[in-house]
């Protein structure tokens, strides 16, 4: 089963998170059975931060931090689905 998604990032794609891990991993607030995760590899995970949506002001500064610490977090699909790969 592949789950690579080509017209977004490349990221790993979870069916569901089960437990919630740490709620700052979060960039939203949405509790959905689906999350995309940041990618491990340090060049595609930056580049995949750069990409997602900005949905509030506040989440600039949590993705700037996301970028520094390399920490995992789970972004919900409404943050990918529109924004075009540039």
């Amino acid at each position: 089963k592949d789950h690579r998604i080509n017209n977004i990032a490349k990221v790993s794609f979870e069916d569901s998170i089960g437990e919630v891990p740490a709620r700052q991993w979060y960039l939203c607030d949405k509790m959905t059975d689906k999350f995309y995760r940041t990618p491990n590899n340090l060049e595609e995970r930056n580049s995949f931060l750069k990409r997602i949506i900005r949905l509030r002001p506040i989440d600039d500064n949590r993705i700037a931090k996301l970028i520094n610490n390399g920490r995992c977090a789970y972004f919900c699909h409404s943050h990918l689905a529109t924004r075009k790969m540039s």
